[in-house]
């Protein structure tokens, strides 16, 4: 997505907050619900006085992602890319107004350049952790084995066949938390099919709906219609459902994001559970058979982790 630099120019790019729904997932993009009719993305590019010198034709790139949409290795897909609404080289201000659309979800790749030199992303986005809208549905975040195939996609069978959530790492009967404000708008318990006992939160202010799946129980304060608040304990991890086998390091919490619910096979009504989390998950080569390949984690905090296959 972002190219290497090919000089040693290391303007700074600082962009600035501007929508009060936005979603920041690392250091390195800006991903924007569209909440809003229209997304501005603002902010101001600092560059070296001795890189002006040999050059003063600044400029900011912007390439536009969309996350609702995904291409056959998993990445996403670029829309296009842009120069800014406005951009003033001397002062290296500049804004981009983008028209949204509903139930969609860009990545603004941002870049500063001066000259020929690509500038290194540095991002950065004062935001309070505990005004983020989204926690983690656990407490402690780890991918199954920590294997890209227990991603969402085409990620099983040498990249062949669609896994429809991610497979969080969870000893049975570990509490699940809500991911964020909603109302439980389902459950399935007993324990009935592949996904065992079931339940889906209707994520507030969204049209996402988060799924939890093989859990071994609900709370017994949780039924359909209730309403709960971020972080509240919901129930218990397990390994009902096609996941009765599983033990040791294959326990999981199976969980998705969804735009409807109840939903069929297949991927259609089914987003990256990253949109909804606070802890990132990402294959560190979508390029290879992903049962293989290991994981790159992101915390809240923008702490980046590799993490090799277990």
């Amino acid at each position: 997505m972002a190219r290497e630099p090919q000089a040693p120019c290391s303007p700074t790019l600082n962009v600035k907050k501007v929508n009060e729904k936005e979603d920041i997932t690392n250091e390195t993009s800006k991903e924007y619900p569209s909440y809003t009719k229209n997304i501005r993305i603002s902010g101001t590019a600092k560059f070296r006085d001795e890189d002006k010198a040999q050059d003063k034709n600044g400029r900011i790139d912007i390439d536009v992602f969309n996350e609702t949409d995904y291409l056959k290795n998993g990445q996403y897909r670029k829309l296009w890319g842009e120069a800014p609404t406005f951009f003033d080289s001397a002062t290296g201000e500049w804004y981009y107004d983008k028209p949204a659309e509903p139930d969609k979800k860009y990545i603004f790749d941002v870049r500063a350049s001066i000259g020929e030199a690509w500038a290194k992303r540095e991002v950065k986005i004062e935001k309070k952790e505990e005004d983020a809208q989204f926690c983690d549905p656990l407490d402690t975040m780890k991918i199954r084995k920590n294997r890209a195939s227990n991603l969402m996609g085409k990620v099983r069978s040498n990249n062949t066949v669609n896994h429809q959530g991610f497979d969080y790492y969870a000893s049975s009967g570990t509490n699940i938390k809500a991911v964020s404000d909603g109302k439980v708008t389902r459950i399935v318990n007993p324990s009935s099919g592949d996904y065992g006992i079931q339940l889906v939160l209707k994520i507030n202010n969204s049209n996402y709906y988060a799924f939890y799946a093989h859990l071994s129980a609900i709370d017994s304060r949780i039924k359909v219609d209730t309403e709960v608040k971020k972080g509240d304990i919901i129930g218990k991890t397990g390994n009902t459902g096609n996941a009765s086998s599983m033990t040791g390091g294959d326990q999981h919490l199976h969980f998705e994001c969804r735009t409807s619910d109840p939903l069929g096979t297949g991927l259609n009504g089914r987003l990256e559970p990253n949109l909804i989390v606070a802890t990132k998950f990402y294959s560190r080569d979508t390029t290879k058979n992903q049962t293989n390949v290991g994981v790159k984690k992101i915390e809240a905090n923008g702490t980046e982790t590799l993490m090799d296959v277990e």
